[in-house]
Formats: C-alpha cells, structure tokens, sequence
C-alpha cells in the first residue's frame, strides 16, 4: 500500500469516526473542534480543506498534520496507523469501538482509572485534567509512581499509549504498553465532588 492510498483510508476512517464526510466550510470548522476536542491539537482549516480535497494541494501532509488525523482515530501516530495497516487482525480491516473504551474527556478531574493487562500488570492513575495522569501505582511496568503523562483514551484489546511523560526532571517522549495482547481490563473510581 503506498503512502497516498494510506492516507485515503485514513481520511475514510476519519469519515465514520465523524459520521461525516466534510464538504462545506462550516462542516471543516466542526471537524477541527473535534479533533481540538478529542486529541488537544488541532488542524488548520486550510490542511483539512486539503486533505479532503475541497482545496486542490499537490503535496503530502506534514509528519505533524498526519499524527494528529492518526490519533484522533485511536492510533498512538501516523507510523503506528501504517504499521496496523499491515497487520492483518480479522476480516474486516477497521471496526468501531465498543464499551470496552474510556475516553479522558469523560473523566472528572481526581478519578481514578485502574488499567490492567497479561502477566499481572496494571496500573492505578489519576486523571489531573486535560488529558492528564498521574500514575499511583504501578506493577510490572515501566511507568513509575508520581510520572505524570498524556492519554487520550484506553481500550480493551488495544495496547496502552501514555506521551509526553514527566518523571521529575526528565521528559521521555512515550510509552507502549500491551503490545502483544492489548489492556485487558480497567476500573474508573471516580472521585470526590
């Protein structure tokens, strides 16, 4: 698959995640709240209009424009969307997420969100705001107590993506948890009003 015809099926992705296919100004400035909303970076207008075509543009995307589309679909980056491209994890080759998935804009600021994954691994986290965590606890990983990191959401058969993590001084750009099997599981206690 070249690199245009995985960015048509992103775009397509994009679509029914929207349950929308943009073609008038005012549907491009919904879309852009929406991914604003959901990932906390935007696209400019004039890249959206791009991209679908209702702008004539030659060129490819930016690395940055392509991350954010790829998160905004549940992919941790654009590498990460090629990469699943490859893979080929059931018949139909995308589905739409069920119950299994929190996202951090439904939490309140002090939930607590208990994740766990194969070989007894877990962590406790509390949502700061802003798509914020603060790890609490943490068994057989790598994430320790009191980093502080970026998550977008968690999904149960998905692998766990924390960025921009915090560890005192020291800001290390990402971690993957779950590769192989994906989170298993996870609990929202939500905290006090």
């Amino acid at each position: 698959m070249t690199k245009e015809e995985a960015l048509q099926k992103l775009i397509e992705l994009t679509n029914r995640n929207l349950r929308l296919t943009p073609s008038t100004p005012s549907d491009f400035n919904d879309v852009s709240a929406k991914i604003l909303k959901k990932v906390g970076h935007s696209i400019s207008l004039s890249s959206l209009k791009r991209l679908w075509g209702y702008v004539e543009y030659k060129s490819f995307p930016s690395p940055n424009t392509l991350n954010i589309l790829a998160r905004y679909n549940g992919f941790y980056d654009w590498s990460d969307y090629l990469e699943r491209q490859e893979l080929p994890e059931s018949d139909e080759p995308s589905e739409f997420l069920g119950d299994g998935v929190v996202e951090a804009d439904s939490l309140e600021k002090g939930d607590e969100l208990l994740v766990y994954w194969e070989n007894d691994k877990s962590c406790e986290l509390e949502y700061l705001c802003n798509h914020r965590f603060r790890v609490i606890t943490s068994y057989n990983i790598k994430l320790l107590a009191d980093d502080v990191f970026t998550m977008h959401s968690v999904c149960v058969g998905l692998p766990f993506y924390a960025e921009a993590i915090r560890r005192a001084d020291t800001v290390i750009p990402g971690y993957v948890g779950a590769k192989g099997s994906g989170v298993s599981a996870f609990t929202i206690r939500h905290g006090k009003k």
